[in-house]
């Protein structure tokens, strides 16, 4: 049985996991991105979860670092997220935004587009684009 056919109570359980991101981010500033993807993979696989693996803790260390247009700061680690969540809709929102704010806007809009069709119902990516100037 999957942690998803459970039910709420291990959602609720996973809700008082510490995020992945820490060991994943300490791993990619220590020894790089395939040290990072193998710490997560590794986490990931173990048979007792002691870590939350959805997306959210990636977006709680990323957000704050692109709001403040510091986007070289948290560029690796968007690296790491999308190569590890190749189809998460939130991963390339980030990353499209992180774009966005450097100025990147054709690199930008792509990578929205990608996060709008993994999700049509994509709100954050959506409304990013929709402050995009036409191509």
């Amino acid at each position: 049985m999957t942690p998803d056919e459970l039910g709420d109570g291990v959602t609720a359980m996973r809700a008082l996991l510490p995020s992945v991101v820490g060991p994943v981010a300490e791993a990619l500033s220590a020894s790089g991105p395939e040290a990072a993807a193998a710490a997560f993979h590794r986490l990931a696989a173990a048979e007792l979860a002691a870590f939350d693996l959805d997306d959210e803790g990636f977006m709680d260390a990323i957000c704050g670092a692109i709001e403040l247009h510091h986007t070289s700061l948290v560029r690796p680690l968007l690296r790491v997220w999308t190569a590890l969540r190749p189809d998460s809709s939130a991963a390339w929102t980030m990353t499209g935004w992180a774009h966005q704010v450097d100025g990147q806007l054709d690199l930008a809009r792509s990578l929205l587009v990608r996060a709008l069709d993994l999700d049509p119902e994509n709100e954050d990516a959506a409304l990013i684009m929709s402050n995009l100037p036409s191509a």
